[in-house]
């Protein structure tokens, strides 16, 4: 046998298999993250943009996706403790015929939320948009949004 090939044969049979282990170092924890449009048509989402710790995850007006009714950002590693997420949604008002006035009217949704992350933790963290009040609510306080946080199992 050749120097060369002895020496490829035996690095071969010390190469490991790779085996997948659990997460360890600071990000042990994970968190899926998406936004919910449940608006009524009254309102066209317009402007998304998601930041999590300070870094953006999301900053669009693409029509196709902001026309989801859910919009999946991914997951993300995370350390275990409290993680601001800044959600800021702009809607167009829509509509016809004797609401075509509403096309005229512009809602500017901020929320500054907290993500609380346990060591390990798989978590889904939802941000729904929705209407809050009724038909008697004045249209310019009914854009809102709210937040939920799922464990996922393991």
């Amino acid at each position: 046998m050749r120097p060369l090939a002895f020496l490829a044969v035996l690095l071969a049979a010390c190469v490991e298999e790779p085996v997948a282990r659990a997460p360890s170092g600071p990000f042990t924890a994970s968190a899926e993250i998406a936004v919910q449009n449940r608006m009524s048509t009254a309102f066209r989402l317009r402007k998304l943009s998601v930041v999590l710790d300070g870094a953006p995850l999301t900053d669009t007006s693409d029509e196709a996706l902001l026309g989801l009714a859910t919009i999946e950002l991914g997951a993300r590693p995370l350390q275990a403790g409290d993680h601001p997420v800044v959600f800021h949604l702009v809607f167009q008002g829509n509509g016809s015929g004797v609401f075509a006035y509403l096309r005229n009217y512009s809602f500017d949704v901020h929320s500054d939320q907290k993500l609380h992350v346990e060591p390990g933790a798989r978590l889904r963290f939802v941000g729904e948009a929705y209407e809050r009040g009724s038909a008697t609510t004045p249209i310019e306080e009914r854009p809102a949004l709210r937040c939920t946080t799922t464990t996922l199992g393991s």
